[in-house]
């Protein structure tokens, strides 16, 4: 299972999307120098106080951590492990629009500037490392039906 290089790119992948709920996603600067960090579970003043909440942000990155880990043991089921890969894969760009979403929407409500972090490009490179997984996933399914044919 580890030996597969599909293993390793779906690890890193639910480690990237895992670590998200560790790093703020984007800031806030308002005119009067107020700070606002937006996360995976809201917007929060730099006191703590939540601003505002975005739970689909929360939702939408917990399932496909959760279906990221769940897809490296289905190594044995290759069609679906590839099935659900592509889910994962529209799962974390429609979480990717969704923080873009909220950062307009922050923007707007805030009056404030924005400056992203390093943690809103994770889902991007979790699709493509996902994406690598299902290339790889898709080569190994197409070896074992050929070995089969020959049989």
């Amino acid at each position: 299972m580890i030996q597969r290089i599909q293993t390793l790119f779906l690890l890193l992948a639910a480690a990237l999307i895992i670590s998200m709920f560790n790093f703020p996603l984007a800031y806030f600067m308002t005119e009067s120098g107020e700070v606002h960090v937006l996360k995976i579970t809201g917007i929060f003043s730099w006191d703590g106080t939540q601003q505002m909440n975005t739970l689909p942000l929360l939702i939408l990155f917990g399932l496909s951590g959760t279906l990221l880990l769940v897809d490296i043991f289905l190594y044995k089921r290759r069609v679906l492990q590839m099935r659900v890969a592509v889910y994962v894969i529209l799962i974390l760009l429609g979480g990717t629009g969704l923080m873009a979403y909220y950062i307009w929407l922050g923007q707007k409500e805030l009056q404030a500037d924005w400056t992203l972090k390093v943690a809103f490009v994770f889902p991007v490179v979790s699709a493509v490392l996902t994406f690598l997984a299902f290339r790889n996933i898709r080569k190994d399914e197409a070896l074992v039906r050929a070995y089969e044919r020959i049989r």
